[in-house]
């Protein structure tokens, strides 16, 4: 009998409620399975059943050579699982077997238990042999739990790729709405730059930068969230925070809150330079560094820190992209732009520098 047909008599027996109890679950579910999956279920050296540990048993000790376990299975009657990982996760820490298996007959939870978290986040894969396909039950059975694939490591191997999949895919969906807050917080160039680029299409006029950030700082904070989840409740718009004032380096500055900053002064190693706005401030560090040689034409074309098909300084007075815009300001032969936010200048600098094998100057701005 193929392990489909197999779970096909299982669920008919399940529906006439012949599984009453975990002695019937074993006989008529797990012990079938096993043996159509290759177990040699009467061998007791390699299929322990009560296996004992310390005044405590197993249902099912599996065992790739005699008296070894690698996997431990858990029997409940059918509706009578809750609660039984943790019980089933101390029987395999005490043991350090890699793979637990929690099931009711119904339902069958395979667990690595060595892993990180609560038990449901070591849980791999969760198998409803009445609500899957049993094709799709069989795929599974057999990459977990056929008994040639647990003696070669392979079962174990495939289920701890899974598990990375799984956990991988759980942190995004955790991280995702974080990362949205962040941006919105941040005032993201990339951000800034696709929400000018949408308002350009919709009406033919491009915002500039300082627009679209002061736009977005007065969006409230609230995460997307995923389908079928309870919105959490708004969270109210900050208080503006304090003007950042004082003297900062760059590296300084890239992680502090500038909005409303203006920077009154640069000094470049010992020479101070007083600025009116940030794009005075690119405008006189560039001419500096054409004029001291660090920065010559064979440096160009110079990217913005974001690299979207856009420079900060460039020998002509466009993009590589010539459809985005631009605030071009001619420095000697070369030109920049300067249609930045405060902090995509100061990612921009930083860029720059590190372009040029420069980021060893001494600069400092006062705001």
């Amino acid at each position: 009998m193929s392990l489909g047909s197999l779970i096909q008599e299982i669920r008919q027996h399940m529906e006439r409620g012949e599984l009453q109890n975990e002695a019937a679950v074993s006989q008529g579910v797990v012990l079938p399975i096993l043996n159509d999956l290759g177990w040699p279920v009467f061998d007791t050296g390699l299929v322990i059943p009560q296996y004992p540990l310390e005044g405590r048993r197993v249902d099912y000790a599996l065992c790739s050579r005699p008296d070894r376990p690698v996997i431990f299975v858990e029997v409940k009657a059918i509706g009578k699982a809750d609660g039984a990982d943790r019980q089933l996760f101390e029987y395999a820490f005490h043991k350090g077997v890699p793979l637990a298996i929690l099931t009711d007959g119904k339902e069958w939870h395979f667990y690595l238990p060595a892993e990180e978290g609560e038990y449901q986040e070591r849980r791999v894969y969760k198998l409803d042999i009445i609500e899957r396909e049993p094709t799709d039950i069989a795929r599974y059975f057999e990459r977990y739990l056929k008994y040639d694939r647990v003696c070669s490591g392979e079962a174990l191997e495939a289920a701890r790729s899974d598990y990375q999949d799984v956990s991988r895919r759980r942190k995004i969906k955790a991280t995702l709405p974080k990362a949205w807050v962040r941006l919105i917080e941040e005032r993201d160039e990339i951000l800034l730059e696709l929400l000018a680029e949408k308002v350009e299409d919709l009406c033919g006029y491009k915002p500039e930068p300082e627009v679209c950030s002061q736009y977005i700082s007065n969006i409230p904070t609230i995460a997307p969230q995923p389908p079928g989840e309870r919105p959490p409740k708004p969270t109210p718009v900050p208080e503006p925070e304090p003007v950042l004032t004082g003297a900062f380096t760059l590296a300084q500055l890239a992680q502090k809150s500038l909005s409303g900053s203006n920077p009154t002064s640069i000094r470049i190693n010992s020479t101070d330079f007083s600025t009116r706005n940030w794009s005075d401030l690119c405008i006189k560090l560039v001419q500096w560094l054409l004029n001291n040689g660090y920065l010559s034409a064979s440096h160009l074309p110079v990217y913005n820190a974001a690299g979207k098909r856009k420079y900060f300084i460039n020998s002509k007075p466009e993009h590589e992209d010539p459809k985005k815009d631009g605030l071009w300001k001619p420095v000697g032969n070369l030109h920049v732009d300067v249609k930045y936010s405060v902090r995509a200048n100061v990612k921009n600098i930083i860029h720059m520098l590190e372009h040029i094998n420069a980021s060893s100057l001494d600069i400092k701005i006062s705001l």
